[in-house]
């Protein structure tokens, strides 16, 4: 009988290692898609820093532009 009990007690043994080793896959997978969510939302915030940071550029350009090409009409 004590035979039959040592090895009972090694299967279970096994079952929970395994049930470890698949909960640390899981973790890892969710790191990886937290971090993939991460570097989409970097990008989306370089462009919008970009395309907001354009107009003015663009607009600030053309205001220096104007009054030169208006003296120069003049």
């Amino acid at each position: 009988p004590g035979h039959l009990h040592q090895e009972q007690h090694s299967t279970t043994a096994q079952q929970q290692q395994q049930q470890q080793q698949q909960q640390q896959q899981q973790q890892q997978q969710q790191q990886q898609q937290q971090q993939q969510q991460q570097q989409q939302q970097q990008q989306q915030q370089q462009q919008r820093l970009s395309s907001a940071a354009r107009p003015p550029l663009q607009g600030l350009v053309l205001r220096h532009r104007r009054p030169h090409a208006l003296l120069r009409l003049r």
